[in-house]
């Protein structure tokens, strides 16, 4: 099965497979008031100053799960305290109703990350992740059980109808720019803005009945794809690297890659291209698990598991 954007799941040729799976915190803004201003002005800049922090909170229950926004507290009370001190108190009282009214800090907001975090250790096991630095982050584990965090909308709603479906979801890929790709089912697929070479791709493997094990892509348009028997990518010279590494390590088990840097998990080995944190790759060399699956990012952000869902993570 295949879907593209707008998410009405089509039939096409179906053959079981397994996949793989895999926060910035709000930069200060720094207070260069040295003066007073106008009300309105004051007004405004807070505003300005808060909506940089707090973006669109919202929470979306889901049959399976609950989305949760990502939100960092410590830096918004710092800087709003900062705000605060530097008003007049006519201000300050207008400034306080405006935080008032339009509910800055809702009470059932939670930090995204430790969201996911928490429901990783109460399953004590997790097949996958899809971690991003800013576009959200995703657990899943056996029987769909799932935990999301600042994901879009049109991922949610994905997941919701396969959920509905009572698809098995193997695999979910988020980038940076909200693109996203899930793989379900027996080689089924739903996908939201990937490159359109992946998307050919992905079509010329399904149609061809070749049983896909992993994918990954990234926002500048480069993608590997993985099956039980062929192996596609991007670029004929990572094309080239992967080869290297089949030779070396064996079966190419899964990848994943970020804006700029690549892991290649192998049989008996791993590859690494880029920007790969070096935690991560101390973690492979001293880690007992049986890695299948590899997820990562720039910052240091890592997630590993088995087949079995056993895992490790530095989230």
């Amino acid at each position: 099965m295949y879907s593209d954007g707008d998410f009405r799941l089509r039939h096409v040729n179906k053959k079981k497979r397994c996949a793989f799976l895999a926060s910035v915190k709000p930069e200060k803004l720094n207070n260069r008031m040295t003066r007073r201003h106008s009300g309105s002005h004051v007004i405004a800049w807070t505003a300005i100053t808060i909506s940089s922090y707090i973006g669109f909170l919202r929470a979306y229950t889901r049959r399976r799960g609950i989305a949760v926004p990502r939100f960092d507290f410590i830096f918004f009370f710092w800087e709003l305290g900062e705000v605060i001190s530097l008003l007049d108190m006519k201000i300050k009282f207008v400034f306080l109703l405006w935080v008032f009214l339009f509910g800055i800090v809702p009470a059932s907001a939670q930090g995204g990350r430790s969201y996911i975090k928490q429901a990783i250790n109460e399953w004590g096991t997790c097949r996958n992740v899809a971690i991003t630095l800013t576009g959200g982050d995703l657990a899943l584990n056996w029987n769909n059980a799932y935990a999301s965090s600042g994901i879009p909308r049109s991922l949610s709603e994905a997941l919701e109808e396969l959920n509905e479906n009572k698809e098995f979801i193997d695999d979910v890929q988020l980038t940076e720019s909200g693109r996203w790709l899930i793989l379900y089912g027996n080689n089924g697929f739903a996908w939201n803005d990937i490159p359109y070479s992946l998307e050919q791709k992905i079509r010329e493997y399904n149609n061809d009945n070749e049983v896909i094990t992993s994918v990954t892509f990234n926002d500048a348009g480069a993608w590997i794809v993985i099956s039980q028997e062929y192996i596609s990518a991007s670029s004929p010279a990572v094309y080239e690297w992967i080869e290297e590494g089949i030779e070396k390590y064996g079966q190419l088990w899964a990848a994943h890659m970020t804006e700029d840097g690549l892991v290649l998990c192998y049989e008996g080995g791993y590859k690494f291209l880029g920007n790969v944190p070096e935690n991560l790759k101390q973690k492979l060399r001293e880690c007992k698990i049986d890695v299948f699956r590899i997820k990562f990012l720039s910052d240091g952000t890592y997630f590993i598991a088995d087949k079995n869902g056993y895992y490790s993570y530095y989230m």
